[in-house]
């Protein structure tokens, strides 16, 4: 399994006002620290990225003594505060590799991990997933806002102060989607669209067919929709708009897919043109 955290600032006293931290001191915070890592981190396989700032105003000795006890592979990318690399006494085969910028991939989707935050990451568009650190638990609305829901800020701060597994990010990357995509991408299903003005469109499309998908596209921004006829399956359904994207050599940046009122939709990139596919009305 792999797992991320960023900014522990392992032995950095300042940190715990600064964040709110709930421990007494620097000794009582490194303990949990370590002791919820080793609570998550099991397999002596696993592997665990380090977005930056792993260790702050502490000696490169400290540092040797706190990795020794983490369990898992480690690996770090540097943040800011990383002065303990550049000390001789510091055992640089505690980490797996150090990097500045790091890519990954699980189950087809990039993973960019870096230790800043950015505004627009490698496969964007194709629904890669950026981990970042460094802004610690400020301004959580507006890096969420601005970055969208495929930007987790891992920060321990945020993560109960142990590392969180590469799964646990996807569910919660599904869950923001899901959100965003209810409140903000689709403010209204099929009868909504119905109830703002749409009844002449509908009142020309025939009725659902048995035992066939309908496939339906919606211009949300120009209040238009168009019924793209019935379909056996979902897959011949979505073969036929790809097909129809291919005959205009037209290549979608990106299909983001939802569940929503039983019917399955598609924003393919403009977070306002939509392609629905109805379930068969039995």
């Amino acid at each position: 399994m792999q797992y991320f955290i960023a900014d522990t600032n392992f032995c950095h006293e300042g940190v715990i006002a600064f964040n709110h931290r709930p421990f007494a001191n620097v000794t009582q915070m490194n303990q949990a620290l370590i002791a919820n890592w080793n609570q998550v981190v099991k397999n002596p396989k696993d592997e665990v990225y380090i977005l930056g700032d792993f260790l702050y105003r502490g000696t490169a000795q400290q540092a040797n003594q706190i990795l020794e006890q983490l369990h898992g592979k480690k690996y770090l990318v540097r943040g800011n505060h990383e002065s303990y690399l550049k000390d001789p006494a510091f055992d640089t085969s505690q980490y797996s590799w150090i990097k500045d910028y790091a890519t990954l991939k699980y189950h087809k989707i990039k993973f960019i991990l870096f230790h800043y935050p950015i505004l627009e990451w490698d496969k964007y568009f194709q629904n890669a997933i950026h981990l970042y650190g460094h802004v610690h638990d400020t301004r959580q609305a507006y890096f969420e806002t601005t970055l969208g829901p495929r930007a987790v800020n891992v920060g321990a701060d945020l993560i109960n102060y142990r590392p969180i597994s590469i799964d646990q990010v996807l569910a919660l990357v599904e869950q923001r989607e899901q959100t965003a995509f209810s409140a903000a991408n689709l403010q209204m299903d099929l009868a909504e669209i119905y109830q703002h003005g749409f009844q002449h469109t509908f009142k020309s499309l025939p009725v659902n067919v048995a035992n066939q998908w309908e496939v339906i596209w919606c211009d949300q921004g120009q209040h238009q929709v168009e019924h793209l006829g019935y379909y056996p399956s979902l897959t011949q359904a979505q073969q036929h708009v790809r097909h129809w994207w291919q005959q205009r050599n037209f290549e979608p940046e990106r299909i983001h897919e939802r569940l929503d009122h039983g019917s399955l939709w598609w924003d393919y990139g403009s977070q306002s043109r939509f392609y629905c596919f109805i379930a068969p009305a039995n």
